[in-house]
């Protein structure tokens, strides 16, 4: 199982983020592909994209592209399930568990957004 942030697979809203949004396109390929090989083996794979989620990933780094100067225009809106509450660690735990269970045995090669539909939102 593999991680892809909705921003890189389904959203793109962050300017100078091109290499930071191929590697995340990448693992999703990657994913995809080695469903097919490995599936003989009875191994299943699937990729967790999470949206918003409540951690401290804002207290451990800091944006290193401040000096791009590309105008970008960014979504409006919020997080429709939550009217814009960032979703839990808890939650995306619980996706996983899920996904190793014996209830996701017929799963596998697929993105699984855990977004509350923040990544279909229109700008």
């Amino acid at each position: 199982m593999t991680a892809a942030l909705v921003n890189g697979t389904r959203m793109f809203s962050n300017s100078g983020a091109t290499a930071y949004s191929a590697s995340k396109a990448g693992q999703v390929a990657m994913t995809k592909l080695l469903a097919v090989e490995l599936g003989p083996r009875g191994i299943r794979l699937n990729v967790v994209c999470p949206g918003a989620i409540d951690t401290e990933i804002d207290d451990n780094t800091r944006a290193a592209n401040e000096d791009v100067k590309i105008p970008v225009e960014f979504p409006q809106g919020e997080i429709p399930l939550t009217q814009g509450t960032p979703g839990s660690a808890q939650q995306v735990a619980e996706l996983v568990t899920f996904l190793a269970s014996d209830a996701a045995g017929h799963l596998s090669g697929t993105e699984v957004w855990v977004d509350g539909a923040q990544s279909l939102l229109q700008g």
